[in-house]
């Protein structure tokens, strides 16, 4: 069964990539869409919420499944940086 996108980005971010899996270019571009998903997801905070806040409900302010997925991914991955 394929993997999720979701799943390959953040494997490729936090370096736990399977043999045969995607090379060091394929993580480096893995890498700069982990970014830009980041930057997305931060720029959707309310108002006034601290970053903890958001941590705890990253989907607020989402419209669909494939945003609150990348949401909950983008989360998981600042939390994971912090």
């Amino acid at each position: 069964m394929p993997q999720s996108p979701v799943k390959m980005m953040l494997d490729a971010a936090f370096g736990r990539q399977q043999p045969g899996s995607a090379s060091g270019t394929d993580a480096a571009a893995l890498q700069a869409v982990a970014e830009a998903a980041a930057v997305w997801w931060m720029a959707r905070r309310p108002d006034g919420w601290s970053l903890e806040r958001h941590l705890a409900d990253p989907t607020v302010h989402c419209e669909d499944d494939h945003e609150r997925q990348l949401a909950a991914a983008a989360a998981r991955w600042i939390s994971h940086r912090k």
